[in-house]
């Protein structure tokens, strides 16, 4: 209820870093920050709507202005199309001019790349190897991996209005413009993927594409998933974190100076704690692999065997220390 609170109301969760999920720190912790994000994606959303409203409301203040121009502007104005003017122009690209020398090189506003979870990449990995390696599943795998290219051609063209492949090149990935000689080899070659793209993309500015990161859905997923954990569950996933808790815990409580192999258990649990940690557990993999069986979590129960003689026997140095 807390989380879904939160998500709604557009409230951070405290404590946590913004920003994309941290891949070194457990499970239950990505899922937190993957809420993080989609709370500022949607307080990014909400105050561009408003600097959009209120920009419409000056540009209706301004209309309402009496003011003369010219016959020769107002006749240009009106002979320009629709799609020759430029839309969601982020800054100049350097001195760059269009390979057609009509205007400046203009750097587009783009769509932020989808933040995602360690437990998403490996679906997406799982997703790629289930397409086999025909040529229509190496079509389907690459249209699935170029989205951010395509929506990024697509920003370009509606912030360059009759740019080439050329110019998106030299300001997307300049190792692949050769001054004088044009595209490089790698971009001219048969069937390359950028001119594939470059042909289907539309003059779209990225306002007004499909989102590539769904912050409503990301979010409700993330609430649903928490939601569907079992006090088990939760315990599996957090088990690296508690017993790192009771280490560090130990490790204040004993005397001063450590023998030499009291030093070596405390050295040994560090070891066997960051092993454990590596290990994934049934909850971490569940949601899209099912009820599994697989021999690491086997071996993480033995670990977790080892690290609990480990305690004990810590414990009992402390005791008679004490």
């Amino acid at each position: 209820l807390e989380l879904r609170y939160r998500w709604e109301n557009s409230l951070y969760l405290p404590g946590l870093p913004l920003g994309a999920p941290d891949h070194g720190l457990g499970l239950l912790h990505q899922k937190l920050q993957m809420l993080n994000c989609c709370i500022a994606r949607r307080i990014a959303q909400e105050q561009a709507l408003q600097g959009e409203q209120q920009q419409q409301q000056d540009s209706d203040t301004d209309e309402e202005e009496f003011f003369e121009c010219d016959e020769e502007e107002e006749r240009e104005k009106d002979e320009e199309k629709p799609w020759e003017k430029p839309e969601g122009r982020e800054e100049r690209v350097g001195e760059l001019r269009l390979l057609s020398g009509r205007d400046w090189l203009w750097r587009p506003r783009v769509q932020e790349p989808a933040p995602l979870t360690e437990d998403q990449l490996a679906e997406q990995a799982e997703v790629m190897l289930q397409l086999g390696t025909d040529q229509a599943g190496a079509e389907v795998r690459a249209r699935m991996q170029s989205a951010n290219l395509l929506s990024d051609m697509e920003s370009f063209k509606a912030a360059n209005p009759g740019a080439e492949l050329g110019d998106l090149v030299r300001w997307h990935s300049p190792r692949d413009w050769q001054e004088g000689e044009g595209l490089s080899a790698r971009m001219r070659s048969e069937g390359n993927l950028w001119a594939s793209l470059w042909g289907q993309a539309r003059v779209v500015p990225a306002r007004r594409q499909r989102r590539i990161f769904d912050d409503t859905r990301e979010a409700e997923k993330v609430v649903q998933w928490v939601s569907g954990l079992s006090p088990a569950d939760v315990a599996q996933l957090l088990l690296p974190c508690l017993l790192q808790a009771g280490h560090l815990r130990l490790l204040e409580a004993s005397p001063d100076p450590l023998e030499p192999d009291t030093v070596g258990l405390h050295q040994q649990m560090a070891r066997l704690v960051c092993r454990l940690s590596s290990l994934q557990c049934l909850a971490e993999v569940r949601h899209f692999r099912g009820q599994v069986e697989r021999p690491e979590f086997g071996r993480r129960c033995e670990v977790a065997g080892q690290l609990a003689q480990l305690t004990w026997l810590l414990e009992q140095r402390v005791a008679q220390a004490l």
